[in-house]
């Protein structure tokens, strides 16, 4: 029901979702305390005027928005990861794969302790093209940070998985 809620209120408004919920991940020491009508405010200010166009509902897509930032960060080893104070979001990368050049964004890449985190969020349901894309970004930072130790971290929702 709330997924046809989020597509009802408009196209792409599910993507718009996840970009809001990447967007709060930015913020995730303050948002994380907020009370729903704070965060809802919050959200409200992430939402750029061009991804408003098409939206018939935008309540409905800060609410979905709201709902899954809630239920990633309700979750202690989200929370201690995203305490760890060296944290980049939305890092760009570009690795040769084969006789391919793969270029893309990791959503977050973390340095927890001796190890490097990749953060994959995401707001749906879990897929094998989501382990084979987190696959591909820690492949990248293992090439970017020689001899790193790295591991990487699908967090939906209600879950997490873990892709070494």
């Amino acid at each position: 029901e709330g997924a046809a809620a989020v597509e009802a209120a408009g196209a792409g408004s599910s993507r718009i979702a996840g970009i809001l919920v990447h967007r709060l991940f930015e913020q995730v020491e303050a948002a994380r305390h907020e009370d729903d009508q704070a965060l809802d405010r919050r959200i409200g200010l992430l939402l750029r005027p061009s991804e408003r166009v098409g939206l018939n509902d935008e309540s409905t897509v800060v609410e979905a928005a709201r709902r899954c930032f809630k239920a990633m960060v309700a979750r202690a080893a989200i929370v201690s990861l995203m305490s760890c104070t060296e944290r980049w979001h939305e890092v760009p990368f570009s690795v040769v794969d084969g006789d391919s050049l793969v270029e893309g964004t990791i959503d977050g890449v973390i340095r927890d302790g001796d190890q490097l985190v990749v953060v994959e969020f995401k707001t749906g349901r879990p897929s094998p093209l989501h382990r084979a894309q987190l696959s591909t970004y820690v492949r990248a930072v293992r090439a970017l940070e020689a001899g790193a130790t790295v591991r990487g971290v699908l967090v939906y929702p209600n879950e997490d998985v873990l892709v070494d």
